[in-house]
C-alpha cells in the first residue's frame, strides 16, 4: 500500500525524493503499528513531522514557480494535514493514547493527496520545463544568428521565412 511507485514521480528531483522517503516513513510506521512496539512510533511520527513541513514547503515553492492555479487551495490541505500529523505525533508523544486507526488513516489520506492531488501539477511541471528548455534553444539560436550576421552571413531570421 505505501511503496514507492514510478508512476508517482512528478519528474522534479526534490519533490520525487522527498515523496520516496514520504514512503519509506509511511512503511516504517505502519511496520512499527503492526509489531506492536508503541515506544517506536512516537520516534517515526516525529520524524515524519519535520519531513512533512520540510515538503510542503518545498512543494509550495515549486507551485509558486510554475504557476499552479490551486496553490492556494493546496496550501489549505497542506496545513490540514501538518494540524492532524503534529496532533497524532504530540499525542504519542505525551503518552496519551494513539488511535493506530487514526494514523493509518493519515496515511491513506496522504497517500491519496500525493496519488491524485500532487499529481495536477504534472502538466504545469512539465510545461515549464518545456518553456525553459524553449526559451534556451531561442536563446541558442539567437546567438548562432549574432555569430553569422557579424560573418556576413545571411540573418537566420531570413532562412525561416
Amino acid at each position: 500500500m505505501f511503496e514507492w511507485n514510478t508512476t508517482y514521480k512528478l519528474h522534479s528531483a526534490d519533490i520525487d525524493a522527498q515523496h520516496e522517503q514520504a514512503f519509506a516513513l509511511a512503511m516504517e510506521l505502519r511496520a512499527t503499528l503492526g509489531s506492536g512496539q508503541e515506544n517506536g512510533v512516537s520516534d517515526i511520527l516525529g520524524r515524519m513531522v519535520g519531513h512533512f513541513r520540510d515538503h510542503f514547503e518545498s512543494e509550495e515553492k515549486l507551485m509558486m514557480r510554475i504557476g499552479f492555479p490551486g496553490l492556494v487551495e493546496h496550501k489549505k490541505l497542506h496545513r490540514a494535514m501538518m494540524t492532524r500529523l503534529e496532533k497524532l505525533a504530540s499525542d504519542s508523544r505525551t503518552g496519551l493514547a494513539s488511535d493506530s486507526r487514526e494514523m493509518m488513516e493519515f496515511l491513506r489520506d496522504w497517500l491519496s493527496h500525493q496519488t491524485g492531488t500532487d499529481m495536477a501539477m504534472l502538466p504545469f511541471i512539465t510545461g515549464s520545463r518545456m518553456s525553459t528548455a524553449l526559451a534556451q534553444w531561442i536563446e541558442v539560436l539567437n546567438r548562432a544568428e549574432d555569430e553569422l550576421s557579424t560573418a556576413n552571413a545571411v540573418p537566420l531570421n531570413n532562412l525561416l521565412t
